[in-house]
């Protein structure tokens, strides 16, 4: 067992309340076949299901086949730099959580990287193992985080005519407010 990762659960990720959740699968692309292989093993023995190729091209045609919960996307790639492999990964699979890592600790990347939507930056390379794990974890818990927000701004709205519904006590308003809905 690597000492520098943390102690592994059967999921990585549990709702807040303690509930399991289905096991997370990540999608890891990156031209450095080496980067790859350290960012599989490490996520791999923190418990998650990880996809990896070297070819973003690849990656588009593995995400057109099977859900992902988080691609992992280096910024600098030879054949479709990071920023457009998100950009053509998100017309794929819109609620895919992002998390992008470099070399480059421009302040540039940052920058862009928060402007096209992601949900973490790490720097390669990683000093320790768990600093990917964590990474991922909190890209993943933001991400759904703002998947329920969104959610809940829809029902709402439905939760207000509950109420009000719920409230009326006299039959001849009720029967008013409900007269236009059909079964």
């Amino acid at each position: 067992m690597d000492p520098n990762l943390p102690s592994v659960s059967s999921n990585p990720i549990e709702h807040a309340a303690g509930v399991p959740q289905p096991r997370v699968r990540i999608l890891v692309v990156d031209d450095n076949l080496l980067d790859v292989r350290l960012c599989q093993h490490i996520l791999q023995r923190a418990g998650f299901e990880v996809h990896s190729v070297t070819d973003p091209r690849i990656a588009l045609e593995l995400m057109t086949q099977m859900p992902f919960d988080l691609l992992l996307a280096d910024i600098y790639m030879p054949e479709m730099d990071g920023f457009e492999l998100i950009l053509e990964a998100k017309k794929r699979q819109s609620e895919l959580a992002v998390l992008v890592m470099t070399g480059s600790s421009m302040v540039e990347d940052a920058i862009r990287a928060l402007e096209r939507g992601v949900d973490g930056l790490i720097l390669k390379p990683f000093e320790e193992g768990h600093q990917l794990v964590s990474a991922v974890q909190h890209a993943i818990v933001e991400s759904r985080q703002r998947k329920d927000a969104a959610r809940l701004q829809v029902l709402r709205p439905l939760f207000s005519a509950t109420e009000a519904l719920n409230s009326e006590s006299h039959l001849e308003t009720l029967s008013r407010l409900t007269s236009h809905l059909t079964v």
